[in-house]
């Protein structure tokens, strides 16, 4: 029989050879593992970024119906101010016209 002995240094390329073959499965299968989560991500964002379209799609249009409704609630109270002031003017002017009615009778009566 021809017996080779195996030195240390056999054993160490030995060794060597067996954990770069197992770093490259582990490797390989972190790679796969990863593109397969990158995808899931991607998938994420893009949903998220389709999400936050709406969201402020949606409140551009409840801005414009608040700013819509203050406009209007503004116009409707410049309006009532208008009839309140009129009504107040003409107040004011009946207070000033029974005043000199009952003034003027007064001076009729003497």
């Amino acid at each position: 029989m021809n017996e080779e002995k195996i030195t240390k240094q056999d054993i160490r390329e030995i060794v060597k050879e067996a954990i770069e073959s197992f770093a490259h499965i582990v490797n390989q299968g972190f790679t796969e593992q990863a593109n397969f989560f990158n995808e899931k991500i991607d998938g994420v964002k893009t949903e998220l970024k389709k999400t936050k379209i709406e969201l402020l799609e949606s409140n551009e249009k409840i801005a414009t119906e608040i700013k819509d409704m203050r406009e209007e609630n503004a116009t409707i109270i410049g309006g009532r101010q208008r009839i309140d002031n009129t009504l107040l003017g003409h107040g004011d002017r009946i207070t000033d016209l029974e005043i000199h009615t009952k003034i003027k009778q007064k001076g009729n009566m003497a």
